[in-house]
């Protein structure tokens, strides 16, 4: 599983501000805009998920097919688990993206 490696995950701090970007939230139908359940705003997903991994919330993602399409790089099936997600719910993974999530 990908835990193993986020001992060395490099530059994944970085890359870890692109999560999500491009995914339409379903509550409010807008990309890369999440409510903070912390503190009742709206913000980035990176950043609200980076608010909650630092209070120790835990969160998980919720989508439909083909989750991780075009995200070949290893850094992207990291990046949910780096920032504090506990699970990735979805009908199906993109071969690449979950041959990744396996390392």
């Amino acid at each position: 599983a990908a835990g193993q490696w986020l001992k060395y995950r490099g530059h994944l701090d970085n890359i870890s501000n692109n999560l999500l970007i491009g995914a339409t939230n379903s509550e409010n139908g807008q990309m890369n805009c999440v409510l903070n359940r912390v503190n009742g705003g709206e913000g980035k997903v990176p950043e609200v998920a980076q608010s909650y991994r630092d209070s120790g919330v835990g969160w998980v993602v919720v989508g439909e097919e083909n989750y991780g399409e075009g995200s070949s790089r290893e850094h992207a099936a990291l990046e949910p688990r780096f920032l504090g997600g506990r699970a990735v719910l979805v009908k199906s993974f993109a071969r690449i993206h979950e041959t990744n999530l396996k390392k």
